[in-house]
C-alpha cells in the first residue's frame, strides 16, 4: 500500500512539472517579436512547431520565420495577423490543443457540444446543443463575435473560445464596456488601468473620455483592435496582465500619443477639426477616426514630408499645431496627384517585408496583397487577386504613379502585379526575390511578360 502510493505521488509529481512546463513557458515576457531570443523564444517556437505552424528548429532566436509562424498562427485563430506574440496570442497558444484551437461548420464532438452549450447559456444559440457543427452553430458564434468586438467570420478560434470562457466564468457579466457606461465593472477596469500606467485619472465607475483614451492605449500597446471598447478580448488581456504602458503609449494628462482608425473622442475631433481647416478633411468632424480621417492624415503627412502611415503620431500632431491654414492651402497640388504620391509613399514604407503566398499583410504578402493592403488603407477597394485586379478600374497607356501594373508570369493571363512609383520603376512583392521590392519594367524578365496597366485612383 505505501509503495503504491509512493508510485502514485511519483506520477502525481511528474505530470504536475510538465503541466507546468506547457503553461508558464511564455510568463517571463509579455510580448515576443522579433530580434529578441532566450527561454520565452524558445517555448513559443516549440508550441507553433508542435501545432504545425514552425517548421525549423527551435533554438531561441526570434528570426523571419518564428514571425512568419506566428501569423499564420494569428490568422488562423481570429487574431490580428502582425507576426508579434503578445499577450492574446500566447495565451491563444496556451489554450491552443492539436487542433489548433479552431472550431469551424462541419465538426463534431463533445468540443462543439461545450462551444454549445456556452453560447445557449449567454443567449446566442437557440437550438439543443448535440455537438454537430452547422449553420446554426455558425450564425450563434457570428453572433457572439460582433457582440464582442471580433472579426465576425463564424469560426471559434482560439480568441473567440477565450472570450466565451471569460464571460462564461464570468457568470454573464456585462461583455462589453464603453463610453456612457457606469458602475463597477467600469471601476474596476479603471482600477486595472491604472495599476498598469494607461488610466491617469482617479477612477469613479464612469466610463468617460479618459478611460476611453486609456483601453485604446492599453489595445495598441498589447496588439489588439484599438477601438477604446474594452469587449471580451480586451477584458481577457487585462485579466492576463498585460503589457505595463511606457512613455510611448501615453502622452501628458492621459492623452493618447498617437491617434489612428478606430479610436474616438474629443481628441479625434480636434484633429479633424485642424485638418478641416487646412483643407484635407471633406467630411463633417465627428470624433470618430474612419478611412476619411486617415487619408486626410496621410495627406497632410505627405505634403510635410513625414512618414506616410495615416497614424497621427506626436510629429504629426506637432506639424498640425503649427501648420498655417492659408499656406497649406495655397502650397497644395491637385488632389488626385497628393492621392498618388501619398499612396506611393506609404507602399515604399513595406520595402524589404518578406514574400508570404496568400499573404495581405503587413508582416508579409503576395503580390496582389500588397496591392490590395496598400490601397485599401486609402479606403479605395480592390478585388483580392491579380486576374481580379486586372479588370479593375480603367486601362492606361501612359503611366503615372499609383496605378497597377500587370505582368504573366507563371501562368497565362494577369498572374503578377505592382504599383508604378514614377521613373520606369514598379514596386511589388516578389516570389523571386522573396520581399518587397522596387524593380526597373525595363528588367528584362519583365519586360518581356508585360501586360499592360489599370489606373484605380481618381
Amino acid at each position: 500500500m505505501k509503495r503504491s502510493l509512493k508510485l502514485f505521488t511519483i506520477c502525481l509529481a511528474t505530470l504536475l512539472i510538465l503541466f507546468l512546463q506547457n503553461t508558464a513557458g511564455f510568463a517571463d515576457q509579455s510580448v515576443l517579436k522579433e530580434g529578441m531570443s532566450g527561454d520565452g523564444v524558445l517555448n513559443l517556437q516549440q508550441k507553433l512547431r508542435d501545432l504545425g505552424y514552425y517548421q525549423g528548429t527551435p533554438d531561441g532566436v526570434f528570426g523571419p520565420g518564428t514571425r512568419s509562424a506566428v501569423a499564420s498562427f494569428q490568422s488562423a485563430n481570429n487574431l490580428t495577423a502582425d507576426g508579434i506574440a503578445g499577450v492574446g496570442t500566447l495565451e491563444a497558444l496556451r489554450l491552443s490543443g492539436s487542433n489548433g484551437g479552431v472550431l469551424k461548420e462541419g465538426m463534431t464532438g463533445d468540443s462543439v457540444l461545450k462551444l454549445q452549450q456556452k453560447l445557449r447559456d449567454l443567449g446566442y444559440y437557440q437550438g439543443t446543443p448535440d455537438g454537430s457543427f452547422g449553420p446554426g452553430t455558425r450564425s450563434a458564434v457570428a453572433s457572439f463575435q460582433s457582440a464582442n468586438n471580433l472579426t465576425v467570420d463564424g469560426i471559434a478560434g482560439a480568441g473567440t473560445l477565450e472570450a466565451l470562457r471569460v464571460l462564461s466564468s464570468n457568470n454573464g457579466e456585462q461583455s462589453a464596456l464603453k463610453e456612457g457606461m457606469s458602475g463597477d465593472s467600469v471601476l474596476k477596469l479603471q482600477q486595472k488601468l491604472r495599476d498598469l500606467g494607461y488610466y491617469q485619472g482617479t477612477p469613479d465607475g464612469s466610463f468617460g473620455p479618459g478611460t476611453h483614451s486609456a483601453v485604446a492605449s492599453f489595445q495598441s500597446a498589447n496588439n489588439l483592435t484599438v477601438d477604446g471598447i474594452a469587449g471580451a478580448g480586451t477584458l481577457a488581456a487585462l485579466r492576463q496582465g498585460g503589457t505595463v504602458a511606457s512613455a510611448g503609449n501615453t502622452a501628458a494628462g492621459g492623452e493618447p500619443a498617437a491617434l489612428k482608425q478606430g479610436m474616438s473622442g474629443d481628441n479625434v475631433l480636434k484633429l479633424q477639426t485642424k485638418l478641416s481647416e487646412l483643407g484635407y478633411y471633406q467630411g463633417t468632424p465627428d470624433g470618430a477616426f474612419g478611412p476619411g480621417t486617415r487619408s486626410a492624415v496621410a495627406n497632410f503627412q505627405y505634403d510635410n514630408k513625414l512618414t506616410v502611415d495615416g497614424v497621427a503620431g506626436e510629429k504629426t500632431l506637432l506639424a498640425l499645431q503649427s501648420a498655417n491654414p492659408q499656406v497649406a492651402l495655397a502650397n497644395r497640388g491637385q488632389a488626385i496627384d497628393r492621392d498618388t504620391q501619398a499612396i506611393v509613399a506609404f507602399a515604399r514604407q513595406y520595402l524589404g517585408v518578406p514574400y508570404a503566398w496568400a499573404g495581405q499583410g503587413p508582416s508579409g504578402f503576395d503580390c496582389s496583397g500588397f496591392t490590395y493592403y496598400v490601397f485599401d488603407y486609402f479606403n479605395i477597394n480592390l478585388p483580392r487577386t491579380a486576374d481580379g485586379q486586372y479588370s479593375a478600374g480603367s486601362k492606361v497607356s501612359k503611366l503615372q504613379p499609383g496605378d497597377l501594373v500587370f505582368f504573366s508570369t507563371y501562368e497565362p493571363g494577369p498572374s503578377h502585379v505592382g504599383i508604378y512609383i514614377g521613373d520606369n520603376q514598379f514596386i511589388h512583392s516578389s516570389s523571386g526575390a522573396g520581399v518587397v521590392t522596387i524593380t526597373s519594367l525595363s528588367d528584362s524578365y519583365y519586360k518581356a511578360r508585360y501586360l499592360g496597366a489599370r489606373r484605380v485612383i481618381g
